[in-house]
């Protein structure tokens, strides 16, 4: 089975870090071709920018995206009361292949929408790893409020481990919103010893309005305790370090300090 080595981790970390650092040098090279201004609604929707309510049910504002190098940019307009648009900040996704996708959702009942990100992790020859991020608006900023791995999978020779989630929104746009986790893991190898291990396991996060996250401290705590299975404690490790995020320094917060690119390392076939 093949571990992820140091040396591929802090390449993807590099690689994150150049991406921000890029997206910064993009945003002062490309200036004039993200407008700051939409004169109304007409004129954001003409430019592509996506209409939402990110911050109240009745806040209108648009959302513009915009791919750049390795990098996708969303470009955050509020409405005022002459009904123009301005561009009030602008969010930095790591993207190494462009492989990013953004949609919006309302959640709960009142009325917000949130930001669901997919986008790559770690990556590189025989490596991929799509994240699913949620983001809302909450205390004056946008706040991370879920980030599982979707899909991750390493090859080397004859080795292979792989991890998928699929998930179910329940509940939705109610206060009881929910969302139920499927995983399944599967490692193999086709050496001269061939052997494959399969595990599979649900989860229910429940959304709490108060803590305004999908996460539980006590509980994934629990699940670290009472978990044989390395993996899981992994996946609950990252949760607890959710916290730790600035939404506004994606592209180096959210790898160095949730480890989630790791959560295949360690195990032992």
């Amino acid at each position: 089975m093949k571990k992820i080595t140091f040396i591929s981790l802090l390449f993807s970390i590099i690689l994150s870090a150049m991406a921000f650092v890029m997206c910064d040098a993009h945003a002062q090279a490309n200036e004039s071709s993200i407008p700051d201004i939409f004169q109304g609604e007409k004129d954001a929707i003409k430019h592509n920018c996506v209409i939402v309510r990110l911050k109240d049910a009745n806040h209108p504002m648009c959302v513009l995206q915009k791919f750049e190098g390795h990098e996708l940019k969303l470009n955050i307009y509020d409405a005022d009361v002459n009904g123009k648009y301005e561009k009030s900040q602008e969010l930095c996704i790591p993207s190494w292949y462009q492989k990013a996708k953004v949609k919006f959702l309302e959640l709960t009942s009142n009325g917000k929408q949130f930001i669901f990100l997919t986008f790559e992790g770690n990556t590189g020859t025989g490596t991929l790893q799509m994240i699913l991020m949620i983001i809302g608006w909450h205390d004056g900023k946008y706040v991370p409020v879920l980030a599982e791995t979707v899909d991750y999978h390493i090859m080397e020779r004859d080795d292979s481990t792989s991890l998928k989630m699929s998930y179910a929104i329940e509940n939705i746009k109610t206060q009881k919103v929910n969302l139920l986790l499927e995983y399944k893991f599967i490692a193999k190898n086709i050496n001269e010893f061939p052997f494959q291990f399969n595990s599979s396991w649900t989860e229910i996060l429940k959304w709490d309005e108060k803590s305004f996250s999908f996460y539980n401290e006590q509980a994934e705590r629990e699940k670290i305790k009472s978990t044989l299975f390395l993996i899981q404690k992994n996946i609950s490790n990252v949760r607890l370090l959710m916290s730790n995020i600035d939404i506004a320094r994606l592209c180096i917060d959210f790898f160095e300090k949730t480890k989630i690119m790791y959560i295949l390392e360690g195990y032992n076939k």
